[in-house]
């Protein structure tokens, strides 16, 4: 009888490709102008909004007009007149910016920063009026915002508002009016009685951010920072931002509305852009050769004729398994016995055996 052995596996490399995801977190513009008093600033991003109500007071109405004039955006009129009964503080308009989608497609930041600019100043003494920027969530819910309250009919005194939502939504911080006029003189150098530092026409610039639950309101020109936690607006998205101008409820809008009360520039920088980062790493596997058993399920084809040997059901040449001195062999007629030996070591599989006969 003549044996045909084979010996194990062939050494084989195998190249997978290894895919690691990273996340990471930057920060991107979404409205940066580059100077305050740009009319591109606001075209076409800030949009009339009367038909949304105040979200800070529903009863400063929306029903007039807030246009662009001069250097930024200015209450012009309330409107008409609402029906006799109703309740209200101020007659106002609204103009709206929603919030674009940052580069990954995101829309919504619950991280931002936001630095305005507004100029205030009365030339006349009981001017009054108000200009509030509002920061809102889902459903034109308040996070944030801050406004110019003057309400003072004889002097020129005024208020600086600070209002935070969230479970008890509220005015929570109020500067003045003693101590701070509406007026645009002195600038700090003493000659002017109470000036107005923080919102003159040199100065004006206030930022709000919001850092997860931390709400941080800064006055520019080397004004203070007052922060106030709210753990319930941690993970709130500001969705909207809305800016209100009105005149009080009992004044008119020719001697008694404030001369210069404009914002003048806004900027928004979303902090949370978010984006899903894709290494892939080909890593090459070395597999040696074993010498008791070939590959579980493995086909193993034997072409007598042509004394070769194929692995992978005959797509792979595999005369090298073969022990040196092996022959291929042929079958006579009649009943034969092929034996299989396995080296003393290893574990004797099933195996299946199968012939394809020839006629020639």
């Amino acid at each position: 009888m003549v044996w045909l052995l084979w010996e194990g596996s062939q050494e084989q490399y195998l190249t997978n490709s290894t895919t690691t995801e990273t996340t990471k977190v930057e920060s991107q513009w979404l409205l940066n102008p580059s100077a305050i008093s740009q009319k591109n600033n606001f075209d076409g991003k800030f949009m009339t909004a009367n038909d949304v109500p105040n979200p800070q007071n529903g009863q400063l109405l929306t029903a007039g007009n807030l246009v662009w004039k001069q250097d930024g955006l200015r209450f012009q009129d309330g409107g008409t007149m609402p029906p006799k009964d109703t309740v209200y503080l101020a007659m106002g308009a609204m103009q709206q910016w929603t919030i674009p989608a940052d580069s990954v497609g995101d829309v919504g930041s619950a991280n931002f920063t936001s630095t305005f600019n507004i100029w205030g100043q009365a030339t006349k003494m009981g001017q009054t009026g108000l200009l509030q920027v509002l920061f809102v969530g889902d459903d034109n819910k308040l996070l944030c915002g801050m406004g110019i309250y003057k309400d003072d009919a004889r002097g020129n005194t005024f208020q600086t508002q600070l209002y935070i939502g969230g479970n008890h939504p509220r005015t929570w911080k109020v500067f003045g009016p003693v101590g701070q006029e509406l007026n645009n003189g002195g600038h700090g150098d003493g000659k002017v009685p109470n000036p107005n530092l923080y919102f003159n026409s040199a100065t004006g610039y206030f930022t709000i951010q919001k850092k997860g639950p931390v709400f941080n309101f800064t006055f520019g020109n080397r004004g203070g920072n007052y922060p106030i936690t709210i753990p319930e607006l941690a993970y709130i998205n500001c969705k909207k931002v809305y800016v209100y101008g009105g005149q009080l409820w009992n004044k008119n809008n020719t001697d008694q509305k404030i001369t210069n009360l404009s914002l003048r520039s806004f900027n928004f920088q979303k902090n949370d852009v978010t984006k899903k980062i894709d290494s892939t790493v080909d890593a090459t596997k070395y597999i040696p050769a074993d010498n008791h058993h070939f590959g579980k399920y493995e086909v193993v084809v034997v072409d007598m004729a042509s004394a070769n040997i194929y692995r992978k059901e005959g797509a792979t040449i595999a005369n090298n398994e073969m022990i040196t001195g092996s022959e291929p062999f042929s079958v006579p007629p009649g009943q034969s016995i092929i034996n299989c030996s396995f080296g003393e070591s290893a574990t004797p599989p099933d195996i299946e055996l199968t012939w394809k006969e020839r006629y020639l």
